[in-house]
């Protein structure tokens, strides 16, 4: 780069970071964006926008060259529809050049790519879901509020604001019309041109095909409650697996947990971060499992929650528990459910020979009390509630009381690796004074 002329824009971030745009480069005949980062050199990184969307590429990629294909194709596709209909750039974008089209207020094209991402690589997937959600709203603002497309990486030009952006906030009034009647244009076309390909092939009409489905979908759910019923423990457990580990392995956050009985390698749960009301929830519930989500807060409680407090709140609101109501119904199972239940805020308390008091804290919203006993006494559990919304769980067998409390154990633990990490330390001092005193000696001799 020998020459550059004045950039139509440069922009400094607090970290000293640098953007230009519209640079000139001597050899090239059109201008060029750049951006220039700088970072020390340490083990950790900030772990941009463009690096995570480039990893998540890479990973699909790796895994499937096909499906990256389709990914990429679908992420030009949507930047080609949207550029057309003025919808494309976000709406603190540079003015255009003279003569050029305006193209701001929609979600920018790193908004586009993630949106994509987020959608399973699908373009019409993301169309029809953000369509979905437009059509129940009066506003843009009214949108912003209940869709969301989140950056998993961070923006170094967002200085001090929220690094991880919700692209929907890109849009303006006017982009986000303009992008909601692509969409419908988009849609309606695809749509005509499935039509078109069904009669070509000689297929059903549409309304004779999805009554045909409604039965077939009927029929198939009387014969698996007849197969359910007949499976034993271990089919139902062996298919409980499959279903969890296939849906890990379409999305890459999710992940399994597995809860252990305490004193032996039973297991009594399995943990699982999955939308609720999701066809898989739907399938382990058909197995005739227990899924369990968390007591959810009040709206106002929610509402005073900073962006990260939010994201882990919502996060958290989309972890089942899934537990098998055949099981035995032990306290640490009790203990599982309840931590879960009331995780935003839980105390214990009133052990005795055999039964657990729960005590719920928290502004949660509705009878939360309620529909925890309603909740054991589904899985088996008897139980009792008072006027003061105190849950009572009785148990058959008596509680065994604990040797040490979960703070002995712990300052036993830690008491022994410090005199352990000190008997080595005055080890080595001897080893040092010995090796010291041996030197001396030596040279003592040589005198």
């Amino acid at each position: 780069m020998s020459s550059i002329a004045e950039p139509t824009e440069a922009t400094t971030t607090g970290n000293g970071d640098l953007r230009f745009k519209g640079v000139t480069i001597e050899g090239l005949e059109s201008k060029v964006d750049i951006d220039l980062t700088f970072a020390s050199r340490a083990d950790e990184i900030e772990y941009s926008t463009e690096e995570c969307i480039k990893d998540r590429l890479a990973t699909i990629e790796k895994n499937n060259p096909e499906d990256y294909k389709y990914v990429v194709a679908n992420i030009l596709l949507a930047k080609k529809v949207l550029k057309m209909e003025g919808a494309y750039k976000k709406k603190n974008a540079p003015e255009p050049e003279a003569g050029k089209k305006d193209i701001r207020g929609g979600l920018g094209a790193v908004g586009i790519e993630n949106w994509i991402l987020q959608n399973g690589g699908s373009f019409e997937k993301a169309a029809r879901g953000f369509l979905e959600v437009s059509r129940t709203c009066s506003s843009l603002s009214e949108f912003q509020d209940k869709y969301a497309i989140w950056d998993f990486g961070e923006n170094y030009m967002a200085k001090d604001k929220y690094t991880h952006e919700n692209f929907v906030y890109n849009m303006n009034e006017e982009g986000y019309k303009k992008m909601t009647h692509a969409l419908e244009e988009y849609i309606r076309a695809i749509s005509i041109e499935k039509v078109k390909e069904a009669e070509d092939v000689g297929v059903v009409s549409e309304p004779k095909k999805i009554e045909q489905e409604k039965e077939t979908k009927v029929s198939e759910n009387k014969s698996q409650e007849n197969q359910t019923v007949q499976m034993s423990d271990q089919d139902k457990r062996r298919m409980l697996d499959e279903i969890l580990q296939s849906y890990v392995q379409q999305e890459e956050s999710s992940n399994i947990g597995i809860f252990f009985a305490q004193n032996s390698s039973e297991v009594i749960g399995n943990g699982l971060r999955i939308p609720q009301n999701s066809p898989e929830v739907k399938k382990i519930e058909g197995l005739g499992y227990k899924v369990i989500y968390p007591a959810r807060l009040k709206d106002d409680k929610v509402a005073q929650m900073d962006i990260s407090k939010r994201k882990e709140y919502e996060a958290r609101m989309n972890t089942a528990l899934i537990v098998n109501p055949a099981g035995k119904h032990t306290v640490d199972l009790e203990s599982l459910i309840s931590r879960h239940y009331f995780q935003n805020g839980i105390e214990m308390g009133g052990m005795g020979l055999n039964y657990v008091v729960t005590r719920a804290s928290g502004d949660f919203d509705g009878d939360y009390n309620q529909e925890y006993k309603q909740m054991l006494d589904s899985l088996g559990f008897q139980t009792t509630i008072d006027q003061n919304g105190l849950v009572t769980t009785y148990f058959d067998e008596p509680i065994h009381s604990v040797n040490e409390t979960k703070f002995e154990q712990i300052y036993n633990e830690s008491r022994s690796k410090v005199q352990e990490t000190l008997k080595k330390i005055k080890e080595a001092i001897i080893r040092r004074q010995n090796k010291q005193e041996r030197q001396n000696n030596s040279a003592e001799q040589y005198r």
